[in-house]
């Protein structure tokens, strides 16, 4: 169970980190 949750809560900072990269190049954009 704990290699799965890892998994799981890589795959969720991914997630999230792809998000902040995505606002940065809205935001740079209208900048």
């Amino acid at each position: 169970f704990t290699s799965n949750n890892d998994l799981f809560t890589s795959k969720y900072k991914l997630e999230i980190q792809g998000l902040y990269i995505a606002l940065g190049l809205i935001l740079g954009k209208s900048a």
